[in-house]
């Protein structure tokens, strides 16, 4: 196995590599709207694909994952071009250490080993049109062998479609190692300019002027200085709830990437 992807060498957290027309607007959509809504950079190829070879566009953005999550299902072996993404991507498992997810989703992973049940009669039309180059064929079989040997998720296995999703969205982010306490930056800019968020008068001087130290500390992102503050004054400012240490490092990261905004600080 080659070297793991490193976070330099990766513009997605996840590629999705999926059959399409049984799965793209129920399964397939629901995991990815859970994905980025937990912060998950996800790529999904959004055309319906009907030729053979996959565009280096494709291709690119399945080396630029970290992740690849293989969603087989009843249609799965129908699409050429899906079963060429999933070559790419064990090249990249083999290569670069790429994690590889397979979800065997309402298809049993026997089937998806030996090209069998609903996998057996795409088998069939593939090799019709490929008697000159068998070859391309036996590539198809042997990485969907290779794939559904990988430790994965069975949807048989779960209760509800809602619980299978939760689950390989929470394996996801621990493969990325991502903090559960983590939250989108768009979520806590909204907080801040909700009504559930306010400064204590004791925060504030006389004429309703905030703390100067800290409106300082903050404009010039002096984030350090801003943390070992709040460490020792985190009763002079709180949501509308229990105020814990995790929300400040949440904030401190959100502040990296939100400038001051004069609705923190008036003049």
């Amino acid at each position: 196995m080659g070297s793991a992807l490193s976070s330099s060498s990766c513009k997605y957290d996840v590629f999705i590599n999926f059959g399409g027309g049984d799965t793209r607007d129920n399964f397939t959509s629901h995991l990815v709207a859970a994905l980025h809504d937990r912060n998950v950079k996800t790529f999904i190829d959004e055309e319906i694909r009907r030729g053979d070879e996959i565009s280096t566009a494709i291709s690119d953005a399945i080396e630029a994952s970290k992740i690849s999550v293989i969603i087989f299902s009843e249609d799965y072996a129908s699409s050429k071009w899906c079963l060429n993404e999933l070559l790419k991507i064990l090249e990249c498992k083999g290569k670069k250490g790429q994690i590889v997810i397979p979800v065997f989703y309402e298809v049993d992973p026997s089937d998806v080993c030996y090209q069998s049940g609903s996998f057996r009669d795409p088998f069939v039309m593939h090799e019709g049109q490929f008697q000159v180059h068998p070859e391309n064929v036996q590539k198809w079989r042997d990485g969907l062998t290779e794939a559904s040997l990988i430790v994965g998720l069975d949807s048989m296995d779960f209760r509800s479609e809602a619980h299978l999703v939760d689950k390989i969205v929470e394996d996801v982010r621990k493969k990325l190692n991502i903090s559960t306490v983590s939250l989108d930056f768009k979520d806590i800019f909204s907080f801040f300019f909700s009504d559930n968020f306010f400064f204590l008068p004791a925060f504030s001087k006389s004429g309703g002027q905030l703390d100067r130290s800290l409106k300082d500390m903050l404009s010039h992102g002096r984030l350090t200085i801003f943390w070992d503050f709040f460490k020792t004054r985190s009763h002079l400012v709180t949501p509308r709830g229990p105020f814990s240490l995790s929300f400040l490092v949440i904030l401190s990261n959100f502040l990296r990437h939100v400038p001051p905004h004069p609705r923190f600080f008036p003049e």
